[in-house]
């Protein structure tokens, strides 16, 4: 799903932040690989928001990773529809 081209007359989702760890971590004496993913982001309506996880969670090249999807909500003073996505592929 797209998130660009946010135009005057196309308005899709914003990704307001993204983390993206990719490190090693010692986990009971050992060392593995972290991998996560943290998005957030916002959009005018919450139509959009279930297109972008949908795209997101069904990408091969990211399939590796157990995703935790936060149902939108609306912020109060923006009006706007937000979302946190986290994805986890920690071997």
């Amino acid at each position: 799903y797209r998130s660009l081209p946010n135009t005057k007359d196309q308005r899709f989702i914003r990704l307001t932040s993204a983390t993206l760890i990719n490190q090693f971590k010692e986990v009971d004496q050992s060392m593995v690989v972290e991998r996560k993913i943290i998005l957030q982001g916002q959009a005018e309506d919450n139509t959009n928001i279930p297109k972008f996880s949908g795209s997101l969670t069904s990408r091969e090249d990211l399939s590796a990773f157990v995703w935790n999807i936060q149902p939108e909500v609306k912020d109060r003073k923006s009006g706007l529809w937000t979302f946190l996505y986290e994805g986890d592929a920690t071997q």
